[in-house]
């Protein structure tokens, strides 16, 4: 499966780094880091990176939305990770269908504090989520990239 990860306005030097990390280990083909996300090379990216920053294919792009826009005109199919009403559990999530190659799936996702942007949502084929079960609601965004990516990937 061809997946390709869009960082929405990741600010965390060592969570972009980790997320190349993860993304090259379980065989994305290209990260896209929009608006403020910071790019390589930077030595705090390669400190969790360890490397994958240079084995896989990356690219910046200003605007998230315009990217979105972009591909969905191609009908290529888009996803946010994000914790929304209307997510779709991760667990439950089997709307891929891995066998059709032709297309890439895009995954958003978003900023650590302030998630993926609401425009942005407004624009996505669909939301899963992680379903959590203790008091913490949330992860780390790089923790929850790494879940997701896995799931879809090999899951």
């Amino acid at each position: 499966m061809n997946l390709i990860l869009v960082l929405d306005n990741i600010r965390s030097l060592y969570n972009v780094g980790a997320i190349f990390r993860t993304a090259e280990g379980l065989g994305v083909s290209e990260i896209i880091l929009c608006g403020i996300t910071p790019t390589p090379p930077r030595k705090e990216i390669h400190k969790t990176a360890l490397g994958a920053e240079t084995r896989i294919s990356w690219r910046h792009a200003e605007s998230t939305i315009d990217l979105i826009k972009e591909v969905r005109n191609k009908g290529t199919l888009v996803y946010a990770l994000e914790l929304t009403p209307d997510a779709i559990p991760l667990d439950q999530f089997d709307q891929l269908d891995k066998s059709d190659q032709s297309n890439p799936i895009y995954l958003v996702v978003g900023h650590e504090r302030l998630g993926v942007n609401d425009e942005v949502l407004n624009l996505v084929d669909n939301k899963i989520m992680i379903p959590m079960r203790g008091q913490v609601k949330s992860l780390n965004v790089a923790s929850a990239t790494a879940i997701a990516c896995w799931h879809i990937l090999d899951g």
